[in-house]
Order: C-alpha cells, then structure tokens, then sequence
C-alpha cells in the first residue's frame, strides 16, 4: 500500500497501523497471502477488551459491516455481554473477503487470546451467513449457535411480500380501471407473519407443533412460499431459531446480532466516511 499522508513519512499504510496497534499496546495477528507479501487479513484487539473477554465468556455475538475503508475491506466485528448486560468489543479483522478461510483465521486468532485452560464460548449468535455457519461449527464445535431471528424475521417478511398475493379486485373510478387489493395484501401479510412470529416464539415442542399447523394453514393457498420456510428455514435450522431450543443454553437474552448491528453504527459514526486508507481509519 501506498503512503498516503506526511504523518506517516516513509511508512505504508500497513505499516503505519500496525505500529499504532503496537504503541498502544494492542494485540493484533497480520496474515499475508502465500505467494506475495501483501497482507491479506489482520486482527487487532484492545488490552481492556482482552481482560474482559477472559473474564465473560459465555456469548459471542459476530457480523461483518461494509463501507468503511476505501479498499473495500470488511470490517469483522466480535462482540460479547458483560455479567451486567453490557456489549463491549472483543475484536476486529480487516478482510480481503468473506470466505470460510478469512472467518476461520479470524476466529482461530481470537481463540489465540483466551488463557491456558479457558471455557471455550458458550453460545455464539450470528445471522444466516453459510460461510460463518459453517466455520463457527468446525472452529467451535462445543459452542452452540443461535441464529438471529431478527434478520430471519426479515427475510421471511420479504418473501411473504413477494410470494403471497391476494386476488387482484378491479373497479372503474371515473372511467380508469383501479386495483384495489393493497389493503387485502397489507392484511395477508400481517397475518402470515404474525402466525410465523408466534411459531419463532414457541416455548414448548407442544406448542410448537400446533402453532406450525397454524402457521401452515395461514399459507395454506401459497406452497411456494410454504416450502421455501420449511425446507430451508425450519427443517435445517429450527434448534437455531425457536425459543423451545433456543431457550435450552444460557443465552441471556441474546437471539439477535443487534448488539453487534450497534456496534457497527457506533464505528461507522466514527469513521464518518467510507473512502478513509487504514491510517484515516486509525486516527479516526
């Protein structure tokens, strides 16, 4: 990387960052790609964080956020709860991409940072991410992973939108043809997502079954929409969503990522733009 400003003299951009991380003493890991020595991946955290991610060690709450340098890196974000409900920040990875190999080295660097003899992570919360699914279960075996239910929520939402439709009523107002289902449609949807909100909520396997054949019955006249949630929301992942497995681990309270989400805002406040190099990021 290039130098970019006077502050840095004769020192690139990479340079410049990892001797700040140095000279305020933070914890940080550099990974460079094999066949040259550009730095591919790097994972920095705070000395006060590091104590407190040895002390309060029973959630892991991760997500990537976008725009924050102008090399187009994403900023990992690992947060974790404090015994008083409190988010603190655990760490940080800039990375080249989102693939299973750039989450797993990130995780295995945050791993580095736990003392001899320490619990592994009870609980880990992330959203519907394959890559991070995938490398949460092979890096934390041990560890159970919830899924937020909040972005799950989102996405179902939006299908429903899109994949249920009332039949279309036609009247003629001054002579122009008019579709007046928007209404019907507004219900339709409330109703479909209330009945899948009701079923995520399911405290007992009872109730379960019985809010499923609620819900199926609301979607009764729209399989598509039915068999895309079974086959690909409910049936891989219900352990992950729904309060009667969910509510099986100590997750105090934690089933979404908006804890991280926050986090995110607060960076991003910081940064304030998304063209900054890593020096404009450090200061920032």
């Amino acid at each position: 990387m290039n130098v970019i400003n006077s502050k840095m003299g004769d020192l690139t951009e990479m340079q410049f960052l990892i001797s700040k991380l140095e000279e305020n003493g933070y914890v940080y890991y550099v990974r460079e790609k094999k066949e040259s020595q550009t730095v591919q991946d790097i994972f920095w955290t705070h000395p006060t964080s590091l104590k407190l991610f040895n002390n309060f060690l029973t959630i892991l709450i991760m997500d990537s956020t976008y725009k924050t340098n102008l090399y187009r890196m994403s900023l990992f974000e690992i947060v974790r709860v404090t015994s008083t409900y409190l988010t603190y920040l655990v760490g940080f990875a800039f990375m080249t991409s989102e693939k299973e190999d750039n989450f797993t080295w990130a995780l295995q660097m945050l791993l580095k940072l736990l003392e001899p003899n320490s619990d592994m992570p009870k609980v880990v919360v992330t959203d519907r991410d394959t890559c991070m699914m995938n490398v949460v279960a092979n890096v934390l075996p041990d560890s159970s992973a919830i899924l937020c239910y909040f972005h799950v929520g989102k996405n179902v939402r939006a299908r429903i939108i899109t994949d249920c439709k009332v039949k279309q009523n036609v009247v003629v107002v001054d002579g122009q043809k008019k579709i007046v289902d928007e209404e019907k449609h507004s219900k339709l949807v409330d109703t479909i997502f209330d009945a899948w909100k009701k079923l995520i909520e399911s405290p007992t396997q009872e109730l379960y079954a019985d809010n499923l054949m609620e819900f199926q019955d609301a979607c009764k006249d729209y399989p598509k929409f039915l068999h895309y949630v079974e086959t690909t929301i409910l049936k891989p992942f219900k352990d992950k969503l729904v309060r009667k497995w969910t509510n099986l681990v100590l997750h105090l309270g934690c089933r979404t990522t908006n804890r991280v989400e926050g986090a995110h805002g607060v960076v991003e406040e910081y940064l304030s733009t998304s063209k900054g190099d890593l020096g404009t990021c450090w200061e920032k």
